[in-house]
């Protein structure tokens, strides 16, 4: 287990709009590793899309809209897109957070029940998303 991450007096990237744009190139962050991706950029073309992993979408500003396999478009800041599901996402401010979770690399029985079973906008989850941005700091930091 890693320690947390202490984010102690790291201002969060919606807190430093007024000097800062959130599309600005310091807001935009990808780390990767065998088991995940952490990407924190623009969004491209809004299109639909369909990936190999768990989608963990948060707003790191403005909330973040999701339609899900052709439905109706949801406002969120959490959206969760399980693996091979067709998607768009939209947001205002472009810029996003997506924790990509590769299928292959655990069990899903042991993922939160709000990622095995979440298909669109989450609005129950906000220590999660807190966390997103908490992280999103911290690697721009």
């Amino acid at each position: 287990m890693h320690p947390p991450i202490d984010v102690t007096g790291l201002p969060l990237a919606a807190d430093r709009r007024p000097e800062v744009a959130l599309a600005d190139r310091s807001n935009r962050v990808m780390w990767l590793n065998d088991e995940r991706v952490f990407y924190a950029g623009l969004l491209g073309t809004m299109s639909e899309r369909t990936m190999g992993g768990w989608h963990l979408y948060v707003a790191v500003g403005e909330p973040i809209r999701i339609s899900v396999n052709g439905a109706a478009w949801q406002s969120t800041d959490l959206a969760v897109v399980p693996p091979y599901m067709p998607h768009r996402v939209d947001c205002d401010e472009r810029l996003v957070a997506d924790l990509v979770i590769e299928p292959e690399t655990v069990d899903p029985a042991a993922l939160p029940a709000f990622v095995r079973q979440g298909c669109g906008a989450v609005h129950d989850e906000p220590g999660v998303v807190r966390r997103m941005r908490e992280l999103h700091a911290w690697l721009c930091w």
